[in-house]
């Protein structure tokens, strides 16, 4: 495709020129095009910044796995006896697992036994923790 013509300002409109005549007239991309480039790149990288940091700076909510026999409104403690029974110990965070629990069948049977499955199986729902946070990025 051709290079749209413009009439030349010195010449009354009789002599047209072309955007690379501009373009060799005015000079090409220079120290300042590169300087007012540098310049509105400022405010995108801060952005990108703010925007980044999020991820990085949420807080951080106590959380466990739903077990299936809970509804989706349970709460977040539960006693003793039934998170030995339900939940894996993580000896790499000395805690209980919040991401993965025990594969069983959570019958009562399996709870006055008193005797833990060895088989874990991922999470597929979470209880978060109510008391520091009521809402968070996390959580929603």
């Amino acid at each position: 495709m051709a290079a749209k013509r413009v009439p030349h300002a010195d010449s009354g409109g009789k002599k047209e020129m072309g955007y690379d005549d501009v373009l060799l007239h005015l000079g090409e991309f220079g120290r300042y095009q590169k300087r007012i480039y540098f310049l509105l790149c400022l405010p995108t990288i801060s952005c990108a910044f703010h925007k980044l940091a999020s991820v990085f700076l949420q807080a951080k909510v106590n959380h466990r796995c739903l077990l299936p026999y809970e509804f989706a409104n349970a709460t977040y403690p539960l006693p003793p006896e039934r998170i030995n029974m339900t939940l894996p110990w993580d000896s790499a965070t000395k805690s209980w697992s919040s991401c993965s629990r025990l594969d069983t069948n959570f019958t009562e049977e399996y709870f006055n036994a008193g005797v833990p499955a060895n088989r874990t199986v991922p999470c597929q729902n979470w209880v978060y923790d109510p008391t520091k946070y009521v809402s968070s990025a996390v959580t929603e």
